[in-house]
């Protein structure tokens, strides 16, 4: 079978269309096919980039789709629902559904080696190298590419050498299939020369809408996501570090308004444009659409997703979705003397998190006086979207950009790195905060640093030390955990705190630097959880110390469990008795039982949950799930929150009274089951 399938893939490369027309970004002439294999004119490589962005274009709408039919957040509304799309959703992949063809993947792919083996990129003029941008920007699209086939895909071909005859296409067919870990690592060899992008722009045509940049992923963050796949958690954080600082991303402003208890209902500030398509420091690299397909490519997401009719939308946002949304605990902010209210959760009005409504409206028919709910508007299918997430607004015909990745990713995937060095060596101390940090207080224009050591914290504690004339001064107890100090002519005894009494030995073994100084604007920067519930600096579940709301989210029962502590005098100083040893009182108190381990857990849960809340819709979920899955070795990351999609649960997927479907959890604990068949 897999002989067939690649034979058959190869003979349809050998006549893939190299050259082609991209009339929506630029215009051109006519179409171009050229399979010749001489260098490329100057002339030439513009079309040729062009042709290969326009393969790209043809791919997008199956991203977003088969990225969000097969998560948690979305569910198709089988009255609608054509049946490629209903199966989709079922894990049910039949060998004729439109969007599982892998061919045109490939052909990008192929299109890009022929490029790649043909572009001349020592051609100069005025000391310039005239194609090396575009050499550059063909390298992120092929690597883009193969990172779409291995994570939807599982294991495919590969290979980095136009494929134009029968001969290397029978050689191709004996090589052994690829999996990520395979590709990422031949994919990072290819592209770490080219990672510094002052040294290798992107390429720069005129005459476009956009940027010419922005139809390209950054190499930094192709490598970084490449680390992340392949749990190389160190160097990914490095790379999302260089990319927030050296293109300016900032998660979200501290100029942001947040609403104030009397006026919940109503966002104000900034929060109305929260996922503004103009939002520039928003948008990394985008894929562009016209609104005829005489003008040039048409995505056909509105005609699924939200089409013109009202009510005949073929999916919807899930339950689950819905129910996570609503778990989120909104701080109120209060304009006076600038202070933060306590959390509270606004049941009553918008509850939970804002940006639900900026992705999710009901529509109106008053004519047929018919209210359709759940439907998804975070593309630019409404002519206005409205904050209080019910319209009457007349839809969009087309989509007009689908993104690649958008600046908030890069945020949530640097706090994922740092959760990971926690996760794979507690040694590394800091990490964990960190990532929390992200979330929570958001990244300034400092230095963090992760510090790793052979060993924990060691305690030496002081001698006992006498006068001249023999007698103690110091003395502690046989326990070495209470000191005083003595006072001959009162026999007063004066307690002395741990921290004057105890040596820190700490063997240092490495240390990570990230440094963010060099952006001083980050000094406005908050949390990403901040971009929807309020300050989340604030928010008692987002704090790492705060055992109660950890075994919340897990469901982990409290015990009653005591302890001695010392007993305080009115003064608040110890009391001794009459050998000079601490009383000791009992004290009883809630044990939850958090780990280190735990707490590392806990904020990975922590940025699966806001990376479904930011990026709902967009075309990750379902890959991100497979990444944490594999690299938490828990296949239940994936199960249960897919399986729990059709219910509003009020609890995490963590706790035990998460529900689900059963019978697609067991489907989905069998990894093989995550990937597409490869038709």
């Amino acid at each position: 079978m897999k002989k067939n399938f690649i034979y058959s893939l190869c003979m349809l490369l050998c006549g893939a269309i190299f050259m082609s027309s991209c009339e929506d970004m630029i215009e051109i002439e006519s179409d171009r096919v050229d399979y010749d294999m001489s260098t490329l004119t100057l002339n030439d490589t513009v079309y040729s980039v062009l042709g290969i962005l326009k393969g790209v274009q043809g791919v997008m709408d199956r991203q977003v789709l088969l990225g969000e039919l097969r998560g948690d957040l979305m569910v198709v509304n089988e009255a609608k629902a054509v049946t490629d799309v209903q199966k989709i959703a079922r894990f049910e992949f039949d060998s004729d559904n439109k969007y599982l063809d892998i061919k045109d993947y490939y052909t990008i792919i192929n299109n890009c080696n022929i490029y790649l083996a043909r572009v001349d990129t020592t051609l100069e003029r005025n000391n310039q190298k005239l194609m090396l941008r575009e050499f550059v920007g063909v390298q992120s699209v092929r690597a883009w590419a193969y990172m779409q086939l291995a994570m939807n895909y599982g294991e495919v071909p590969f290979f980095d050498e136009p494929i134009l005859t029968h001969s290397l296409a029978e050689e191709v067919m004996k090589r052994p299939m690829a999996d990520m870990n395979t590709i990422a690592t031949k994919l990072i060899e290819i592209l770490l020369p080219y990672e510094d992008p002052k040294a290798y722009p992107m390429p720069a045509f005129s005459g476009l809408k956009y940027k010419t940049e922005m139809f390209f992923v950054p190499i930094r963050q192709l490598l970084a996501d490449l680390y992340l796949w392949t749990g190389n958690y160190v160097e990914a954080a490095k790379f999302y570090q260089k990319l927030i600082v050296d293109n300016k991303y900032i998660a979200a402003d501290a100029n942001v308004e947040w609403m104030d208890e009397e006026a919940k209902g109503t966002p104000v500030g900034t929060f109305d444009n929260i996922f503004s398509l103009t939002n520039a420091i928003q948008t990394i690299a985008v894929s562009t659409f016209s609104a005829s397909s005489a003008d040039g490519s048409v995505s056909e997401l509105a005609s699924v997703i939200a089409p013109q009719a009202q009510g005949e939308h073929m999916v919807q946002a899930a339950p689950g979705y819905i129910g996570l949304s609503k778990a989120q605990v909104y701080n109120y902010y209060k304009n006076e003397n600038n202070k933060v209210t306590q959390a509270i959760n606004p049941s009553d009005n918008m509850p939970g998190d804002l940006r639900f409504y900026q992705s999710v409206y009901s529509t109106r028919n008053f004519a047929e006086n018919v209210v359709y709910d759940g439907v998804i508007g975070k593309f630019n299918l409404l002519a206005s979207m409205h904050s209080n997430g019910v319209t009457t607004g007349v839809f969009s015909e087309y989509v007009d950009e689908i993104k690649l990745s958008r600046s908030i990713q890069i945020y949530l995937r640097y706090a994922e790195a740092l959760a990971g060095i926690a996760a794979n060596d507690s040694n590394w101390k800091g990490a964990t905060e960190l990532a929390m940090r992200v979330l929570k207080e958001g990244i300034k224009a400092e230095k963090y640093y992760l510090q790793k050591y052979l060993n924990d914290f060691e305690v030496s504690y002081m001698d006992v030390k006498k006068d001249e004339a023999g007698k103690i001064v110091y003395k502690y107890d046989e326990n070495g955990d209470t000191l005083f100090i003595l006072n001959d002519e009162t026999g007063e005894k004066t307690y002395i705190p741990d921290s004057v009494l105890v040596t820190e030995v700490k063997q240092l073994f490495d240390t990570i630097e990230y440094d963010f100084t060099s952006y001083a604007a980050l000094d406005e920067n908050i949390g990403v959880h901040s971009r929807g519930s309020g300050n989340a600096e604030y928010n008692e579940y987002y704090s790492l110390s705060n055992d109660s709301c950890i075994a919340l989210y897990f469901g982990k029962e409290a015990v009653d469990a005591t302890k001695e502590i010392p007993l305080l005098n009115d003064k608040g100083k110890v009391q001794f008795d009459e050998n000079g040893d601490t009383i000791m009182t009992i004290v009883a108190y809630k044990e939850y039982g958090i780990t280190p381990e735990m707490k590392v857990d806990y904020v990975r849960n922590l940025i699966i949950d806001e990376c479904a809340l930011e990026t709902a819709f967009e075309g990750y979920r379902f890959t991100d799930l497979i990444r944490f899955a594999k690299n938490m070795g828990n296949p239940d990351v994936l199960a249960k929150r897919v399986a729990g999609r059709a219910i509003e649960n009020k609890v995490s997927s963590s706790h035990p009274d998460f529900q689900y479907d059963a019978t697609l959890y067991e489907k989905l604990k069998n990894e093989a089951n995550w990937y597409l068949p490869k038709k």
